[in-house]
This record gives structure tokens, sequence and C-alpha cells, in this order.
């Protein structure tokens, strides 16, 4: 058997026959579309929770809410950083 059978790089006609499309740069772009699509779907949520917000009842006292949230993330915290020591 001859040594060094597997080199670095293929040509692009064996590429696109074995799917290997990440030797040429393409998986970049499937990133940058995931990325873009993501950020997409951030804003549209961000854009949902405002109108969500604009809606709710003016009785609910959101820093209240937000304290408690923050509390409760604070204890769940302490509670795993407990469990990891052990």
């Amino acid at each position: 058997m001859s040594k060094a059978t597997w080199n670095g790089r293929v040509s692009k006609k064996m590429a696109d026959t074995n799917s290997m499309y990440y030797t040429y740069g393409r998986f970049k772009t499937l990133i940058k579309q995931r990325l873009d699509k993501y950020k997409l779907q951030c804003e549209k949520a961000q854009k949902a929770f405002h109108e969500h917000m604009k809606k709710a009842l003016v009785i609910m006292d959101i820093e209240n809410i937000t304290n408690m949230i923050n509390n409760l993330i604070k204890n769940h915290q302490h509670q795993l950083r407990l469990e990891l020591k052990r």
C-alpha cells in the first residue's frame, strides 16, 4: 500500500459528487443564513413581547414580577452551585 493516500483537498467535481460542501466555503454561507434566520426570529419575538407588554393589565406590577423572577433564578443558581460542589 502506498503512503500519503489522503490529501487535504479534493477537486470541486469530487466535492460536489460526494456532498463535501464544507471544503469550499459553502458552510460559511449556510452559517450566515442560519444566523440571519435566528436574528429575524429574535426580532419577531422581541416585537411580540413588547406588544404583549402593551396589552398587559395595568394592575400587574412588571417591576415586582421581574424582581421575583430574578430572585428565583438566583436561588436556583445557588442550589446548582451547591450541587456542583458535592
